[in-house]
């Protein structure tokens, strides 16, 4: 038969029968950490940033525009106020060149020299080349080719030689001319019986030809001239009697 074994004493005295047990002090519980009591709002609590993680206000840079406009209106200022002072001196610079260009100018016109009048049968060296009018004739053309009424063609035979070391050409249309006296009227090529002095002649060549105009009958005095070169002003001239 089982039998319960036999208490083992506490250290502490049983209290005694009929003696009233001592009562444990209320103690206050600790409210829970994070939980207000109920009815009750907070707050959010912010965290206080230690010192050292504060951010570091950087100190303030000194404003450079306004610096910068002032410079800039003070160089426009200086750039009118020498444009103005220079002004002066500058257009008189320019009315001296103007007046020494014209005044060089008016010299040139001045001593150009007057284009000589040559005969017929005169040879002339001008603009690298020799020319020689050679004779002067007038006809009234043929069966197939006749001048309108009151003009007759003026035949002018030319000898026209290279003086350059370089193969030339020459033109009947460009270099020369035929005016009438005392009007000054140019008169226009025409086509003749010979071909005019027209190609290239090389250096030393020669070429003949006819200069072929339709002038009118009752003119007598004409002027011819020859131009070598557009780059060459130089004028040569023979005077035309009929």
């Amino acid at each position: 038969m089982y039998q319960q074994p036999p208490q083992q004493p506490s250290g502490y005295p049983n209290p005694l029968p009929g003696y009233p047990q001592p009562q444990q002090p209320a103690y206050p519980q600790p409210a829970q950490p994070g939980f207000p009591p109920p009815g009750v709002y907070l707050p959010p609590q912010q965290t206080p940033i230690p010192p050292s993680f504060m951010p570091k206000q950087e100190p303030r840079k000194p404003k450079i525009w306004p610096w910068l406009i002032a410079c800039i209106l003070c160089l426009i200022v200086g750039y009118a106020a020498g444009s103005a002072i220079n002004k002066s001196p500058s257009m008189s610079a320019s009315t001296t060149t103007d007046k020494t260009i014209a005044s060089t100018a008016n010299t040139t016109i001045g001593n150009q020299q007057t284009p000589s009048h040559h005969k017929i049968g005169e040879t002339v060296a001008s603009s690298g080349w020799q020319i020689t009018v050679n004779k002067v004739s007038t006809s009234s053309g043929n069966d197939f080719l006749k001048p309108k009424d009151g003009h007759i063609f003026l035949e002018i035979n030319v000898t026209m030689k290279n003086l350059t070391s370089e193969t030339q050409t020459a033109s009947s249309l460009a270099m020369w001319d035929l005016k009438s006296l005392p009007d000054g009227q140019k008169q226009n090529i025409g086509l003749g019986d010979t071909p005019g002095p027209e190609g290239k002649v090389e250096a030393g060549g020669a070429l003949t030809g006819t200069l072929t105009y339709e002038v009118p009958t009752n003119i007598k005095q004409y002027t011819l001239s020859f131009t070598g070169s557009l780059l060459d002003n130089t004028l040569t001239i023979w005077n035309i009697n009929l």
